[in-house]
């Protein structure tokens, strides 16, 4: 079974904001501070994402914190999580 969850491909912020608008345009967008395990799909109540999944974003995570830092997950994903919560706004 193909995964869900996109590679992280560049690893400056500007990549990992693509990473997670890709996520975003998924429907697997989720605040990074929350642990994707606990993450559930509002429709059914069920886990948004598999168990592998969940290890390869903690593995992304990993490896994204590793090259920048631990600000870059949040820092990168404020945009995109911010445009799938309804803020329309300037950012």
């Amino acid at each position: 079974m193909a995964s869900r969850i996109p590679a992280t491909g560049d690893l400056t912020i500007a990549g990992v904001t693509h990473w997670f608008e890709m996520l975003a345009h998924a429907g697997l967008i989720f605040h990074p501070e929350d642990d994707p395990a606990s993450i559930l799909e509002i429709k059914s109540g069920s886990p948004l994402f598999t168990l592998h999944e969940v290890i390869e974003l903690r593995q992304h995570f990993t490896a994204i914190v590793e090259a920048l830092g631990d600000e870059s997950l949040v820092d990168g994903a404020y945009v995109p999580f911010m445009r799938a919560a309804g803020h329309t706004g300037p950012l």
